[in-house]
C-alpha cells in the first residue's frame, strides 16, 4: 500500500472534529521546487555521511500548512498621503489580551504544532514521519478544534469587540488632532471576519530517487540529470532533517543549563519544574519527528531521554542543593558536546 492509499484510509477511520470549519482539512498538493540548506547557527562541524535503510520516501510524507488569518495592521491611507514619505499603517486591536490576538494566536498555534512535529523538507514545506501519521493528525484536528472554538467566541462577541476598538482608536486621533482616524470601514462584518480565517493541511509524497525512465522521448542522459538531482535533493533532506532533530534538542538544554549555573540564592535562580520535564518532552518529540536511521542520533535522543527523567525525578533537589544543579548542568554540557559533535 502506498502512502497516499495509507493516508486516506487512515483518515476514514478517525472522527472529524473540525464541524465548525469552513475549510477542509486534508487535499493534494505540488509542493514548490524552490530548495536549499538550513542555516544554522548552532552546529557548525562538518557533515557526517549517515547510515540509510530504509529510503526517506518509505517512511515520511510531506504536508504543507495552508493559512489565512485577519490582518490588525491597515494603511492609513491620508496619513501616508500627509507624510508622502513611505506608508502609515494604523494597528487595530493592540491591546495583547483582546480576543482578536487570542484567535490570531490560536490559529498560531496550529503553525506552531505542524512545525514541532515535523522536520523541514523545503520552503513551506515538512516531512513527517509516517510512524505517527495517526497521531500527528489527531493532534493537528485538536489544535484546529481550540482554534475555530475561539473564532466563534470572537464572532460572537464581534460587535462589542470592535466597538471598543473604534472608540480606543477615536480617543487616540481626538488627543492628536486626527479625527478621522477611526472609521467603521476598518473593521469586517462578522461573516468578512470568521471567513479571513481558514487552514488546510495539503499532502503529497517525497520523490523517490529511482522514480522515472525513457517515457515521453526523455534520453537517458536527461533521466540521469533528473535522477542525480532528486537524490541530492534527498540527502540534503536527511542530513538537514537530523540537523533540525539536534537543534530542537540542544535548544532548549541550552536554556536549562543557563539557569542552573545561576546560584542558588541569587537573582533569577528560581527553578521551575517545567525547566527538566521540557528536556523530557523534547526527546520524545525528537523520536517523533527523526526520520535518520542513524543509531548515533538516536542513542543521543535515549541519551536525552535518561537524563531529563532522572532531572524530573530529583527536581526537588535541584530546587535547593548547589551541588545538584552543578551535577545537573555538567551532565547537560557533556550530552550536548556529544550532540554537537554528530553533524
Amino acid at each position: 500500500m502506498n502512502i497516499q492509499a495509507m493516508m486516506q484510509a487512515a483518515i476514514a477511520e478517525e472522527p472529524n472534529v473540525l464541524d465548525s470549519s469552513p475549510a477542509p482539512v486534508v487535499g493534494v498538493v505540488t509542493p514548490e521546487q524552490e530548495t536549499g540548506p538550513c542555516n544554522d547557527e548552532t552546529i557548525k562541524q562538518p557533515a557526517r555521511q549517515l547510515i540509510n535503510i530504509k529510503p526517506l520516501n518509505e517512511k515520511a510524507t510531506l504536508v504543507k500548512l495552508r493559512q489565512t488569518k485577519f490582518n490588525p495592521y491597515l494603511k492609513d491611507q491620508d496619513a501616508t498621503d500627509e507624510y508622502g514619505a513611505g506608508n502609515v499603517n494604523k494597528h487595530l486591536f493592540s491591546d495583547s489580551n483582546n480576543l482578536v490576538k487570542k484567535t490570531i494566536a490560536a490559529f498560531a498555534g496550529i503553525n506552531t504544532y505542524v512545525n514541532n512535529n515535523t522536520t523541514p523538507w523545503d520552503v513551506g514545506v515538512r516531512m513527517l514521519n509516517m510512524l505517527y501519521y495517526i497521531d500527528f493528525t489527531a493532534g493537528y484536528r485538536a489544535e484546529c478544534a481550540k482554534a475555530f472554538k475561539q473564532l466563534d467566541v470572537l464572532c460572537d462577541n464581534w460587535d462589542d469587540v470592535k466597538a471598543a476598538d473604534y472608540h480606543r482608536v477615536d480617543e487616540i486621533g481626538m488627543r492628536k488632532g486626527n479625527f478621522g482616524l477611526a472609521k467603521w470601514s476598518d473593521y469586517p462584518s462578522v461573516e468578512a471576519l470568521r471567513a479571513k480565517f481558514t487552514v488546510k493541511l495539503n499532502w503529497s509524497n517525497l520523490p523517490a530517487a529511482d522514480g522515472f525512465d525513457l517515457r515521453f522521448g526523455i534520453s537517458q542522459q536527461d533521466v540521469d540529470e533528473i535522477v542525480d538531482n532528486v537524490q541530492q535533493q534527498i540527502s540534503e533532506a536527511e542530513q538537514n532533517g537530523a540537523k533540525h532533530v539536534l537543534q530542537e534538542m540542544i535548544k532548549p538544554m541550552e536554556k536549562a543549563a543557563e539557569k542552573l549555573a545561576i546560584a542558588v540564592g541569587q537573582d533569577g535562580s528560581v527553578f521551575r519544574d517545567g525547566l527538566v520535564q521540557n528536556l523530557v518532552d523534547t526527546a520524545d518529540r525528537a523520536n517523533r519527528i527523526n526520520l535518520s536511521d542513524d543509531p548515533e542520533l538516536q542513542q543521543r535522543i535515549n541519551d536525552l531521554s535518561s537524563l531529563g527523567s532522572k532531572l524530573v525525578h530529583g527536581k526537588e533537589m535541584l530546587r535547593h542543593s548547589q551541588t545538584a544543579r552543578t551535577q545537573a548542568k555538567d551532565d547537560i554540557d557533556a550530552l550536548m558536546t556529544k550532540m554537537k559533535g554528530l553533524v
